[in-house]
């Protein structure tokens, strides 16, 4: 079981435990470590860092909603569904464009709300990492 860190501050997220992120989907070639760190701001935000050790990523997509998948891509899923049916999924790139979808397996979709999902991106010579800050009223 993970423990999830309360935060004073987002940006306190780098304090939090390293997660391995070890399912690699989608045709992936070579074998790039990558984490990720998880904590929430209480009544706020949920707030979730991924970074990979990969060198210059794939990046061409830009805007919400592009098919990231198609670029170097990391990926979250949440499910707050005490019976799991429903998820929120995340997909994100090294430039901040992603797609954040809502529902059950093949029958989801844009989550069409005010709230958004702010993104932070950074990439680094040997590395890039996604900084996300979940809504809770997302």
């Amino acid at each position: 079981m993970i423990t999830i860190a309360r935060l004073e501050h987002y940006d306190e997220v780098e304090r939090c435990e390293r997660l391995p992120i070890a399912y690699k989907l989608w045709g992936t070639k070579k074998d790039i470590k990558a984490y990720g760190q998880m904590g929430y701001v209480e009544n706020q935000e949920l707030v979730v860092k991924m970074t990979t050790e990969e060198e210059n990523p794939i990046a061409t997509y830009e805007k919400e909603e592009d098919p990231v998948y198609l670029d170097s891509a990391l990926e979250v899923f949440f499910s707050f569904d005490i019976e799991n049916t429903y998820y929120i999924n995340l997909e994100v790139n090294a430039k901040g464009a992603f797609l954040c979808h809502y529902g059950k397996r093949k029958d989801r979709g844009p989550i069409l709300t005010k709230e958004r999902v702010l993104v932070t991106a950074n990439i680094e010579e040997k590395q890039w990492s996604v900084l996300l800050r979940i809504p809770y009223s997302l």
